[in-house]
């Protein structure tokens, strides 16, 4: 039986099946397919005949643009991808006999950044007067992930209680 090496799985002529990748994402998953925290993926490869040599994985698109190769011995590559945002990885693993399989794909979408609020109106430590009409003004935004909740004692635009005397609190909650 011809051999490839000390350890190496034999190589011969008759290896012309590709390998095969599995990707596995681990992360905290939010909405809408979103991660809001960084997402671990790992790359691993199997091959019946000749064995594994690399896994090639690339971002294509990514929060920064495109990302070079790269490239790692044997069957398994693992990452951490921490960039808020869509990004587009591509990935294939290559034989000892040099049978590489068609790219794989997967879009990771990662939401690192809380959502902003802004109220207008009530003014913080605003005073008003029993029975004076204030309606509450506020928004949310999430430039990545959009939106998800956005809530207040009252619907934004409604009027508040001010016919009950004292001090009141007035805070909005925001979900991506």
């Amino acid at each position: 039986t011809p051999s490839s090496g000390a350890g190496n799985p034999p190589s011969g002529p008759g290896d012309t099946t590709p390998p095969v990748t599995t990707l596995t994402l681990t992360g905290t998953q939010g909405d809408n397919g979103w991660y809001t925290a960084p997402v671990d993926f790992s790359l691993d490869a199997t091959d019946g005949e000749s064995g594994v040599a690399s896994i090639t994985a690339e971002f294509t698109d990514s929060p920064v643009g495109p990302l070079p190769p790269s490239t790692v011995a044997g069957e398994t590559f693992s990452a951490t991808l921490s960039l808020s945002g869509t990004s587009t990885m591509s990935y294939y693993a290559t034989d000892v006999a040099g049978n590489s399989e068609s790219p794989g794909q997967a879009s990771i979408l990662l939401d690192l950044e809380d959502p902003t609020i802004a109220i207008t109106s009530p003014g913080n430590g605003a005073i008003f007067d029993l029975g004076d009409v204030v309606l509450g003004d506020y928004s949310c935004a999430d430039s990545m992930s959009g939106v998800e909740a956005c809530d207040g004692p009252v619907a934004d635009g409604a009027a508040l209680d001010t016919a009950t005397p004292g001090t009141h609190a007035f805070s909005v909650t925001a979900v991506d």
